[in-house]
């Protein structure tokens, strides 16, 4: 088996849409990515998206609930008001990550590391291995 494909922030940049009126989230955003590893970088699209490689002609979308431009009967409404103790929430089926609204970077990037190793401990194939 060949080793996992290098994840740099310029190929994630080409495929992800991080919603504009984000605010410092989006900032914050690609902060973190370029902080990350690559390992935590395939963490991070196995929590959006179920594989750890950016897959060809996929979007990925990074947005706040209260803007989440998905189902507005659920997923919005849902939640829209959401405290910022939550944890991000990872769509695998619409390759989306969506949150609350952080009230600084520390908190941010706390929570979604949380819920990206969180979400590993539910990965079966893990287990697997």
């Amino acid at each position: 088996m060949s080793a996992p494909a290098t994840l740099s922030v310029d190929k994630m940049k080409k495929q992800f849409h991080v919603a504009k009126n984000m605010g410092e989230l989006k900032k914050w955003f690609w902060k973190l990515v370029a902080a990350m590893t690559n390992k935590e970088r395939q963490e991070l699209l196995r929590f959006m998206s179920g594989s750890c490689s950016l897959q060809p002609k996929t979007t990925y979308y990074v947005s706040k609930w209260n803007n989440y431009d998905g189902d507005s009967d659920t997923e919005s409404t849902k939640f829209k008001n959401a405290k910022t103790s939550h944890l991000p929430h990872g769509t695998t089926c619409s390759n989306a990550m969506t949150m609350p609204e952080y009230s600084n970077y520390n908190t941010f990037k706390d929570k979604v590391m949380m819920a990206i190793t969180c979400s590993l401990e539910f990965d079966q194939d893990e287990l697997l291995s």
